[in-house]
């Protein structure tokens, strides 16, 4: 069994790896939040693939939603370039979304559309290219808890 979790840590996908470092981090700091289903492989021959997606998406998984929803509201605890722009926004943002990218990875055009989308809804919505962002941007959101 052990070569097989090798094997199949080696074959994982830099983001894949990203994404489980954050979600480790995330378990520790008492946020409420999840991972979307949208990067999940689904196993089997072709036909089987086809019948999981479109399952997946008759129960309203839609392309392009960021990798993690924090529902916890980010904090703009001494940040005056942020109060203010919250002052004139009219209100705090009421979650974070993430959605991660590794290596020369870009954010797709229904990523794009879903940041700029949750961003009107009144949530912080980013992409960020790595561990170092998304630290900075927890810090930035929820100071003390990272």
């Amino acid at each position: 069994m052990p070569d097989v979790r090798r094997k199949r840590k080696a074959q994982m996908r830099p983001e894949d790896q990203l994404q489980i470092a954050v979600v480790n981090l995330l378990r520790h700091s008492g946020l409420l939040f999840t991972a979307t289903a949208n990067g999940a492989f689904l196993q089997g021959n072709a036909a089987q693939r086809a019948i999981r997606g479109k399952r997946m998406k008759d129960h309203g998984v839609s392309n392009g939603v960021p990798d993690l929803l924090i529902f916890s509201a980010p904090k703009a605890e001494g940040d005056e370039v942020d109060k203010h722009m919250a002052e004139l926004r009219g209100y705090e943002p009421i979650g974070l979304a993430i959605e991660l990218k590794a290596g020369k990875n870009k954010a797709t055009p229904d990523q794009l559309q879903w940041i700029e989308g949750l961003r009107r809804c009144g949530w912080r919505a980013e992409v960020c290219t790595g561990i170092d962002e998304v630290l900075a941007l927890l810090r930035d959101c929820y100071p003390g808890k990272f």
